[in-house]
């Protein structure tokens, strides 16, 4: 339906600007209880939004005007009709006292002095905006009623019922025959264009609008050239070459002419405004204390406003000119680059118009909007000052502008002055819903929408939070659906244990195994298990590639997770990237050189617990077929002692994930990362929803696969997946790591007596300085960068993990560049104090969840290495291949590390060149590292969300089920 804005001036003396104030605050400012009632009668669905009627002076000597504005339904003859129908006798009473009145037809005169207001050459400048485009005073007002009827509905509606049940609850209600049933169109949809797109259409239509008069000249131009040339058509050429010849010539010439002349135009005008800006008069004028009184008196009244701003232009065609364009931009670029509706990013207004009374420098702006009067200029200010400056800047007394559209309304005070103080008091003014704001238009319909339109569960949640809830942000973990040890290593469980597992043949079995274990996953934050006293022993349940084709997932489902999943961890290509070669070979591994199909991580508070949950597994394996092929036992974790076997303090430097108990308690850019970083399903760093294993097309029923955050925008991800396997998973890389103490110990001591002997008395060189050296912190924590010369004592410096490697110690004298906490995150080394490299390292973590083994006899003591990540290749095997056994981690030494490796993972290859401590009297090289850290055994593995553990174990390969799920 097409709405109309009508703004009609009237000439009025300016001596009877006090009289028609009176008679205007007759009709009320809210409307008079009777104009209102009459003002609220449809025409069928057709009506008026919003009126308001004002007596302004003029900044033109010796003039004033009358101006009613007013948006309305339909066309501009059909609005203005049943106006005067409604209240042409009180409108009559005050266009009375307008200068050219003669007691003629209301109507007709009130046609007479519409405004035809634009941006065009031909047109007064001015602009009008709708912030409900479409939409009739009878359908908002439907809409609310039916979005109160509903709400009432659900408010009587028993618990326990899903988003669709609540849904089809409603239309039982309503009944077949309800017309809200059969009014379920679409959600209109809006793709903001391309800036290079919103430009190449400001072109078209700037040269359409304002450079018709050129090509006008530049026709006349042509005609004289082609003209001129019949003089010389004549024997051997006829007229119609002579003439082509002549239309060439001029556009060779009359193009780049006129083209030159449009440019130094522009230049002189340009320079000429920005020479104005530095001298142009800024207003500090206060609003006038009485006419703010009379504002204030009308304001907050209802959930709308109004405002009426009266500014003066300043003088010459040129802001003229500049006005329309500023019109134009905004006309042009709102629309491709914001939703319908909104003026910019803002969608408070309903209606709002910019009006220049013909004749004359003043201009006049209206606006209804929802809400209060500051909260409204701030959005303004913060959100969209590009487009207030841009018009305000041609009007005299606005603050200091830069290129006519920057700064100005940016200083957000002295603009709000100026605004107020150029407000008059709105003595009359109608709404013909009040209490309705823009949002809440937007929210009815589309509750009407999908009354009859929602066809999903995710439909229906969506829309069932248009009555006082809210979608769960993209962002927003879903808890209860992810393992527990994705918050933490569950360090309140101080017994665990690491059982492998190969399933039996039948994939049915293998489903009725993990039926079993699935009852005692444990899912959401460790404080909620911590806090239930009737937990004691949970499992989390990491499967394998081989592990998910045993379970019986389709090939393409098993196809669509990434080549480094499916390889495994001891592939050829994998053990290359991971330097898994020499001793560290999976030829020599304890286990893993048959990937196992199932791993799973037994955590009790006591070792009776844990016992009792290691037999439950043996139990269900025994009866279904599946057999444990190896066993790693932890020592017991005791956060009082938190010493890895080298004897460092082991966990303080961990990544941090945006909304968990964690992420809300640390607020620190160096660790904080998105979601996405480790958990499939959700926005990563830079924004983005990164793809996950899915299945593109597979029979459902049960609607048992897991689908995409009901909030997520499908267009950020591929929509011909819908069913996503990965959502609420991380992928788990366990590397069991042996650690040779003595020999780590043996060879800190020897360099520390050999650099004492080389160096002399004055360098104090211990073990624990080439150790502490070597790791990048002393044994108690304290980071070389803080603590350089001796483990600090400062409870505030043990365990410090927010400095910067890179801006703190650009030369490395305090933690060397080849240490290992500086390759195992480099933070800003490579671009020292930049956000933006810290942002690139962030892209690298890994979250560390392992512990400390407990030796079988003949073996050396080590950690069980495990570690969560979004993607196995970016950031584990990244962080191994580049970081620790890379040559270059520092711009400041780029070459010095050649040759070198990690000190503690790295150690022992046989092109090892050592390590290198910077000094002020140049570097210090250590003798070759031997091997201290041996890989025994290791495999990638999926920690599967909830809902794809209970598709896996509710479905046979043909679709059949299997069983119930307990959980």
């Amino acid at each position: 339906m097409t709405q109309v804005m009508i703004t009609i001036v009237a000439p009025l003396d300016p001596a009877d600007l006090a009289t028609a104030d009176a008679a205007i605050d007759r009709l009320g400012n809210p409307a008079a209880t009777a104009i209102k009632t009459r003002l609220d009668v449809l025409d069928g669905d057709l009506g008026v939004h919003f009126m308001s009627l004002h007596a302004l002076p003029s900044f033109t000597p010796g003039r004033a005007h009358l101006v009613l504005e007013f948006s309305a339904d339909g066309d501009t003859a059909r609005a203005i009709r049943q106006i005067v129908a409604a209240i042409g006798v009180e409108l009559a009473t005050v266009f009375a006292l307008v200068k050219d009145w003669r007691g003629d037809d209301l109507a007709a005169y009130l046609t007479h002095r519409v405004v035809d207001a634009g941006y065009n050459l031909g047109q007064t400048p001015g602009l009008a905006h709708t912030g409900s485009p479409g939409m009739t005073v009878g359908r908002i007002r439907r809409e609310a009623a039916l979005a109160a009827e509903i709400d009432a509905m659900l408010a009587t509606q028993p618990g326990g019922l899903t988003a669709m049940d609540r849904l089809r609850d409603v239309r039982t209600r309503f009944g077949e025959g309800s017309p809200f049933l059969n009014l379920g169109e679409a959600q209109p949809g809006f793709a903001a264009a391309t800036l290079p797109a919103v430009a190449i259409a400001g072109i078209i239509a700037f040269a359409r609008t304002y450079l018709w008069p050129f090509l006008i000249l530049l026709g006349a131009w042509v005609f004289g050239a082609a003209w001129r040339s019949l003089d010389h058509a004549g024997v051997g050429r006829s007229i119609g070459l002579a003439l082509l010849d002549g239309v060439w010539r001029g556009l060779k010439t009359g193009a780049p002419a006129l083209g030159v002349i449009l440019l130094a135009t522009a230049a002189v005008i340009y320079g000429r405004l920005r020479n104005l800006e530095t001298t142009d008069w800024i207003s500090q004028k206060a609003p006038d204390p009485r006419t703010m009184g009379e504002i204030l008196a009308r304001e907050n009244v209802c959930a709308q406003n109004h405002m009426m701003s009266l500014t003066e232009l300043k003088a010459g065609w040129v802001r003229r000119f500049t006005l329309r364009l500023a019109f134009f931009a905004i006309a042009v670029a709102g629309p491709r680059l914001y939703k319908p509706g909104h003026l910019g990013p803002i969608g408070t207004i309903h209606f709002a118009r910019w009006v220049t009374p013909p004749g004359t420098r003043d201009m006049i702006f209206f606006s209804n909007y929802g809400g209060s009067w500051e909260a409204y200029l701030e959005d303004f200010i913060t959100l969209a000052h590009v487009g207030l400056t841009g018009v305000w800047s041609n009007t005299v007394g606005f603050p200091r502008t830069n290129n006519l559209v920057l700064a100005g309304a940016t200083d957000g005070e002295r603009f709000k002055r100026y605004a107020r103080q150029s407000m008059r008091a709105t003595r009359f003014w109608y709404s013909a819903y009040p209490e309705l704001i823009t949002d809440m238009i937007r929210s009815n319909a589309a509750i009407r929408r999908g009354l009859s339109g929602a066809m999903t569960e995710d439909d229906a949640a969506t829309w069932l939070c248009a009555f006082g809830s809210a979608l769960r942000p993209d962002e927003q973990l879903v808890s209860n659906e992810i393992q527990s040890l994705v918050f933490g290593g569950l360090g309140f469980l101080n017994y665990s244990g690491l059982t492998l597992w190969r399933l039996p043949d039948a994939a049915g079995e293998a489903r009725a195994w993990l039926r079993e274990v699935s009852r005692h996953v444990a899912y959401s934050d460790g404080r909620r298990l911590k806090e239930d006293d009737t937990i004691d022993a949970i499992v989390q349940v990491a499967i394998s590639s081989r592990g998910l084709e045993a379970l019986g997932l389709p090939v393409e489902g098993l196809a669509s997770f990434p080549r480094t999943f499916l390889d495994d961890m001891g592939h050829e290509h994998r053990r290359r990237i991971l330097g898994d070669v020499g001793p560290n070979a999976p030829e020599y591994w304890w286990w893993g050189r048959d990937p196992a199909h199932v791993a799973v991580i037994a955590y009790g508070e006591t070792q009776a617990a844990l016992d009792w949950m290691i037999a439950k597994l043996e139990a269900a394996g025994a009866a279904h077929g599946a057999r444990c092929t190896h066993t790693v036992e932890m020592k017991t974790f005791d956060r009082a002692d938190n010493l890895e076997p080298f004897g460092f303090a082991d966990g303080g430097s961990q990544p941090v994930i945006r909304g968990t108990y964690k992420g809300q308690k640390s607020g620190d850019p160096l660790h904080l990362v998105a979601p996405g970083e480790f958990v499939l399903g959700y926005p990563d760093n830079r924004g983005n929803l990164p793809p996950g294993p899915c299945m593109a097309a597979i029979e459902d029923p049960e609607n048992t696969l897991p689908v995409l955050n009901d909030s997520i925008d499908f267009s950020k991800t591929n929509v011909n997946n819908p069913r996503d396997l990965g959502r609420n998973g991380s992928y788990l890389a366990i590397r069991q790591l042996e650690q040779d103490v003595d020999a780590f110990d043996a060879y800190c001591a020897a360099e520390a007596s050999r650099l004492r002997n080389r160096l002399g008395p004055p360098y104090r060189i211990t073990a624990d300085f080439i150790a502490a050296k070597l790791v990048g912190r002393w044994k108690n924590g304290s980071p070389l960068v803080r603590a350089p010369y001796s483990a600090s004592a400062d409870p505030r410096i043990i365990g410090e993990n927010g400095f910067q490697l890179g801006l703190e110690d650009p030369e490395g004298l305090h933690c060397p560049f080849g240490a290992h906490i500086r390759r195992a995150s480099p933070r800003d080394s490579l671009n020292p104090g930049s956000d933006d490299q810290i942002a690139i390292s962030n892209r690298h973590r890994i979250l560390r969840i392992g512990r400390k083994y407990a030796p079988k006899p003949g073996q050396k003591p080590g950690l069980l290495f495990m570690c969560l990540n979004g993607d196995l290749e970016r950031q584990f095997e990244f962080i191994q291949q580049t970081w620790i056994n890379g040559n270059v981690i520092s711009l400041s030494c780029p070459t010095t590390l050649n040759g070198e490796h990690d000190p503690l993972l790295g150690a022992g290859r046989a092109d090892n060149n050592g390590f290198t401590i910077p000094s002020r009297d140049g570097p210090v090289k250590l003798a070759a590292i031997p091997r201290f850290v041996t890989m025994r055994g290791g495999g990638y593995y999926f920690l599967p969300g909830k809902r794809l553990i209970n598709y896996l174990i509710r479905r046979s390969p043909n679709g059949a089920d299997c069983g119930t799920s307990t959980i």
